[in-house]
């Protein structure tokens, strides 16, 4: 059969990629609007592993930790970065919370109600509140 490329999309222009050693994530950066940020990608099937990873400095260039587990950005001080800052994130980290940020978008536009970080409404019990 014919093979298709996962697409990978994001809205600005790419400063800088790398893939993980097992190549199963892809990780970039974007600037858009002049705001530079981090994200982890699964290659597998182009959805995002993490949501965009800021610092406040103008990143410029990402790297893979050995293990694959954490990724390091940091600014090109040439481009308008500040010298000596540079970032590790913890890519399970930053997942979870991708995650759970993602999960309340979603259930702020189910139930058409505001929702908090603290209460969601539990709809398979009785509509009780449950705790986060």
């Amino acid at each position: 059969g014919e093979t298709k490329p996962v697409q990978i999309s994001q809205d600005g222009s790419c400063l800088d990629l790398c893939f993980s050693t097992d190549g199963n994530k892809l990780a970039t950066i974007f600037s858009q609007k002049g705001v530079h940020s981090a994200r982890v990608w699964n290659t597998q099937n182009g959805y995002p592993i993490t949501s965009d990873l800021k610092n406040g400095t103008q990143i410029s260039k990402i790297s893979f930790s050995s293990d694959d587990n954490q990724i390091i950005t940091w600014p090109d001080s040439t481009n308008g970065g500040d010298s000596g800052i540079a970032s590790i994130w913890d890519i399970v980290s930053v997942q979870d919370m991708a995650v759970t940020k993602d999960f309340l978008e979603i259930a702020k536009v189910l139930s058409k109600n505001p929702v908090n970080e603290e209460s969601l409404l539990d709809y398979s019990n009785n509509d009780q509140p449950i705790d986060l």
